[in-house]
């Protein structure tokens, strides 16, 4: 089972605007763009414990 993905508003939003402004120019490479973020971010997901703790990124958000 692949972990659950929780996107902010602001993150669907940039992943739209990313895509829109790639696809003007190419429609497939924008479409295999963002299909590389969503295979990064399961990756990303399913290794939570992966990296250093950075929690004074988080100060604020």
């Amino acid at each position: 089972m692949m972990p659950k993905i929780d996107r902010t508003p602001d993150a669907k939003r940039d992943f739209r605007e990313i895509f829109y402004y790639i696809a003007q120019d190419n429609v497939e490479a924008a479409k295999r763009l963002i299909q590389r973020f969503e295979q990064k971010l399961q990756l990303i997901a399913s290794m939570p414990g992966i990296g250093a703790d950075r929690t004074e990124l988080r100060a604020g958000v």
